[in-house]
């Protein structure tokens, strides 16, 4: 089973058990103001990384965007004609025996139920919460043995799904330009491992998780699909800014789990590592790679300029 980019870290993440008490560690929490422009070219921004005699042109991705959005790919095609390598955001594998799928499924339900929310939360937050239930267009009863952990995302799930964000793209729209180019698209990282493996990392998270992950998903619901609306706009326009105005709440189920940010500074890593092999090569690659990685502080724009290669921004390539 491969699990695309949008998926793949979360699935990552609950390898672990909660972080410490404190403040989270979240390597994107902060971007580099000069990454974060307004693009030259029309449609979405694109960086260029490149040495003596390749370069590598990069253009950031959001996890999904609202169903039949256009988006302008005169760029995106241009950069694939030629292109030697279309880099892809990280997969993750998981395999499992068929014959233990049922026991599995079993011990997933274990795991995702418990005594209910109510034993969880507090009044004001259930009461919030399934207000946000019924914005979703699902109903409160259908999530009240879920623990709060798993409540959380899965009202951000079912609510993104209600404001008509389409989790197959950009990336369908970029494989099938990259496929009439002829250019195999390679993930920039692949994670093998076995789906019992992330159940005992579920199985280890303690309660107290929980009520933050499921605030933030509260939090997104009740900000309206506005404002998921708007960030893929501006990322369609080439705004950065606006691209990167997306809530963020989900990121609080997520990061607070052991081991988040180290598999998030690993994934980074390896996507420079990624585009900097491709830079061996005499003429230009492409890679697509979700945005806030790219231009955090210890993202993967910045550690490629460490290395010494020149990065180019949107608002500087009239290219």
């Amino acid at each position: 089973m491969k699990y695309p980019a949008a998926i793949a870290l979360p699935i990552l993440l609950a390898l672990g058990a909660a972080s410490p008490a404190g403040a989270i560690d979240d390597p994107e929490a902060t971007t580099v103001d000069e990454l974060v422009v307004q693009a030259r070219l029309p449609g979405p921004a694109w960086w260029r990384v490149s040495d003596a005699d390749s370069t590598v042109y990069v253009m950031g991705v959001p996890d999904a965007l609202p169903k039949g959005m256009r988006w302008d790919q005169t760029v995106l095609k241009r950069r694939l004609k030629g292109a030697n390598t279309l880099i892809t955001p990280p997969v993750l594998r998981a395999s499992a025996n068929p014959l233990t799928v049922p026991r599995l499924l079993a011990e997933w339900n274990r795991i995702s139920h418990g005594s209910g929310l109510a034993q969880e939360i507090t009044p004001a937050l259930l009461g919030r919460f399934n207000a946000a239930v019924l914005r979703a267009g699902k109903k409160p009863k259908d999530y009240q043995t879920l623990r709060a952990w798993f409540a959380g995302v899965r009202l951000a799930g079912d609510y993104r799904k209600r404001a008509g964000l389409d989790f197959s793209e950009p990336l369908r729209t970029i494989y099938r330009a990259a496929k009439a180019a002829r250019v195999k698209p390679v993930p920039a990282l692949a994670e093998d491992t076995k789906a019992a493996t992330l159940l005992a990392g579920l199985r280890q998270m303690p309660p107290s998780v929980g009520p933050d992950c499921l605030t933030g998903a509260v939090e997104e619901v009740e900000a309206g699909d506005s404002a998921l609306r708007r960030a893929a706009q501006g990322w369609a326009a080439g705004s950065t800014t606006g691209a990167l105005s997306a809530p963020r709440s989900s990121e609080r189920c997520y990061m607070a789990l052991q081991g988040a940010a180290r598999i998030k500074r690993e994934a980074m890593g390896a996507q420079a590592d990624a585009i900097a092999t491709a830079l061996r090569r005499p003429g230009h690659g492409v890679a697509v790679l979700e945005l806030r990685s790219l231009v955090a502080r210890e993202g993967v724009l910045q550690r490629l300029r460490a290395r010494g290669y020149t990065v180019t921004s949107p608002a500087a390539d009239g290219a």
